[in-house]
């Protein structure tokens, strides 16, 4: 479960845990995931919590190291977490991404290439897409995903535009 430590992520990562599953949670902040973790003291599941930062792409790939060296199984992977970054100006990360296409879409693809083979030798195994509304806009403005320039290199930056794209 990405984003497993706020919002949507932790309120599924709490069900799946009550109803006795074992929930990995994702976290670009483990501390923050080990904090919310406490809540879930006597329910019949279990979790653990694995630093991963989505908007790094090599994060990504020690995440998927790690999980694989401790689980030979994954019944289901939710792709949850997702960021706006609302400053005025663009911030790229170290790959070379604007940050909410990275957080929000590059690093949860990567994720998903590199656990398909473990997905695929699971039986039943299940695939969770969360996304917000925002790119519906409305009539009058709704968003245009500029495959030209997704990372905002040669137009204006807006950080609602960018979340909405993704």
């Amino acid at each position: 479960m990405t984003g497993a430590n706020s919002g949507v992520g932790l309120e599924t990562t709490r069900q799946l845990v009550t109803q006795g599953g074992h929930v990995v949670m994702a976290c670009r902040r483990p501390e923050a995931g080990e904090e919310v973790a406490k809540s879930f003291s006597g329910l019949k599941g279990s979790y653990e919590v694995i630093r991963c930062d989505l908007a790094d792409l090599k994060s990504v790939r020690n995440f998927v190291n790690e999980f694989k060296k401790k689980h030979e199984r994954l019944d289901g992977l939710d792709c949850n977490a997702g960021m706006a970054h609302m400053q005025g100006e663009p911030v790229f990360t170290k790959d070379g991404f604007e940050l909410s296409w990275a957080a929000s879409y590059f690093g949860h693809f990567l994720m998903t290439e590199l656990l398909l083979d473990v997905l695929k030798q699971t039986d039943d195994s299940r695939m969770v897409i969360v996304s917000s509304v925002v790119h519906a806009g409305n009539p009058r403005s709704r968003p245009k995903v500029h495959l030209e320039d997704l990372h905002y290199k040669t137009r204006s930056y807006s950080g609602m535009d960018a979340y909405a794209e993704v």
